[in-house]
C-alpha cells in the first residue's frame, strides 16, 4: 500500500500522526524531510513565501517519493483549493473557517461530482489523464 494511502486510512482511523510545517519554499526540503520518520508535511503558502511554482515543484518531488503533503492555502477561494488538490496535496488546511457558510464552501470547492467542483482530469492528482474518475474517487 502507498504511503499516501496508508496516511489516508490512518488519518480516518483516528491515529496519532507526526507531521510539521515547512516554511521553507525549496523542493530539497521535502526530498531530504521525505526521509523522516514525519508522516506527512504541510506546506504553509499562508504564512511562507510560497508561490505556484515553488508549490508545484515541492508537490513534484512529495509525489514522486509518494510522501503526503497537505498544503495550508493563502486564503479559502475555490482556487486556492483546486490549485492545491490539483498539484496532488493529499489535502488542505484552510484558514479562517468561522461560519457554516464558509465550511459549506470549501466542502463544495474539494470536492468533484454532484455539489462540488469540475473534473481536470489533467492534472498531477489525476495522473496526467492516465486515470479514470470512478477510480480515482475510491
Amino acid at each position: 500500500m502507498s504511503r499516501t494511502s496508508q496516511f489516508r486510512n490512518r488519518m480516518l482511523s483516528g491515529d496519532l500522526l507526526a507531521g510539521t510545517f515547512l516554511k521553507t519554499p525549496h523542493h530539497v526540503m521535502i526530498e531530504v524531510l521525505a526521509q523522516s520518520e514525519l508522516d506527512f508535511l504541510c506546506l504553509d503558502a499562508e504564512h511562507a513565501p510560497f508561490d505556484r511554482a515553488s508549490l508545484d515543484a515541492c508537490m513534484a518531488v512529495a509525489n514522486a517519493l509518494d510522501f503526503p503533503i497537505l498544503i495550508r492555502v493563502g486564503d479559502s477561494s475555490h482556487r486556492e483549493i483546486l490549485q492545491a488538490l490539483d498539484y496532488g496535496a493529499v489535502g488542505i488546511v484552510a484558514p479562517h473557517i468561522d461560519t457554516v457558510e464558509k465550511a459549506k464552501g470549501l466542502a463544495k470547492a474539494a470536492r468533484f461530482g454532484l455539489n462540488g467542483r469540475g473534473y481536470a482530469g489533467s492534472s498531477r492528482w489525476a495522473g496526467y489523464a492516465t486515470q479514470k474518475m470512478p477510480d480515482l474517487l475510491q
